[in-house]
C-alpha cells in the first residue's frame, strides 16, 4: 500500500471516493459556468450526471441504484450553488475572479528534502490539480472539493495517513 493505490469498481453499488470525485468535478465544473446562475431545473442537472456518468463510463449494478445516487448529486448540486450564492455575495466587491481546475507541477529532491524550481534527473516531478483557485490580485483562495466532512482530514492526519495533497497547496 506504499503508493496508495486504488482498484477501481467494476460495477458501483455505492460511490466510492474516487467516483465521487469525478461527480464532484465535473458537476461543479458545470454549474460554476458564467454567469453564474441560480435557477438550475433538476433536469438540467440529471443531464450533466447522466453526461458524467458515460463519460465515464460508470456501470451500476442496476438502473434503481443509479436513480436513487442521482437524487442524492442533485441535493448536493444545490447545496453547492447556495454556498456559491452566498460566498459570492460576500465577495463581490473585493474583486475576486476564479480560475477552475488549476495545474501544478513541483520538483522534489528526495536527498536534500528540497522543492526546485526546474526538473532534473535526480528529482521527482510531482503533478497536482488544484480544483479551484480564487484570485484578487494580492490574495487567493484555494478550494479543493472534497465529498464529505470525513474526506478532509486534519493536519495532524495528512503525515500519519501519507496524504500530502492538501500540504502541497
Amino acid at each position: 500500500n506504499l503508493y496508495r493505490l486504488e482498484d477501481e469498481p467494476l460495477v458501483d453499488l455505492d460511490l466510492d471516493h474516487r467516483t465521487r470525485g469525478v461527480f464532484a468535478h465535473g458537476l461543479f465544473e458545470k454549474l460554476l459556468t458564467k454567469p453564474l446562475r441560480q435557477d438550475w431545473k433538476r433536469e438540467e442537472i440529471e443531464d450533466i450526471l447522466d453526461s458524467i456518468v458515460a463519460r465515464n463510463q460508470i456501470v451500476f449494478a442496476d438502473p434503481r441504484i443509479w436513480q436513487a445516487l442521482k437524487s442524492k448529486q442533485v441535493q448536493i448540486a444545490y447545496r453547492f450553488l447556495r454556498f456559491e450564492k452566498e460566498r459570492q455575495d460576500s465577495i463581490q466587491s473585493q474583486g475576486f475572479h476564479t480560475l477552475k481546475e488549476h495545474d501544478i507541477e513541483i520538483y522534489f529532491n528526495p536527498q536534500t528534502f528540497q522543492f526546485l524550481p526546474e526538473p532534473n534527473p535526480e528529482v521527482w516531478t510531482l503533478r497536482c490539480r488544484i480544483d479551484r483557485i480564487d484570485i484578487d490580485g494580492n490574495k487567493a483562495v484555494i478550494f479543493d472539493y472534497k465529498s464529505s466532512p470525513s474526506s478532509a482530514p486534519s493536519l495532524n492526519k495528512w503525515t500519519e495517513d501519507k496524504k500530502f495533497q492538501l500540504l502541497f497547496y
